[in-house]
């Protein structure tokens, strides 16, 4: 996965096309984008959210702003 321009929502900064360091090598067939986060499925079956988590929007309970992709874990599903 490649991103590009600004500092949303990895948090760093990215003046070129750069592939996200905790994705690589983690093939991703979907991707969403919110205002301030995102979200990825790898073709695992994995959601990795990232960004602004003030509303809930990453799904990491414990963390208010989510700067790298991390694998939400899902339960009675």
């Amino acid at each position: 996965m490649f991103v590009t321009g600004g500092r949303w929502p990895l948090g760093r900064q990215f003046d070129e096309f750069t592939v996200v360091p905790e994705l690589k090598g983690i093939p991703c067939t979907q991707v969403a984008c919110g205002k301030l986060h995102t979200a990825a499925l790898s073709w695992k079956g994995e959601v990795w959210t990232w960004g602004d988590n003030s509303n809930g929007a990453t799904g990491h309970p414990s963390e208010l702003y989510a700067d790298c992709p991390r694998c939400m874990v899902c339960s009675g599903v």
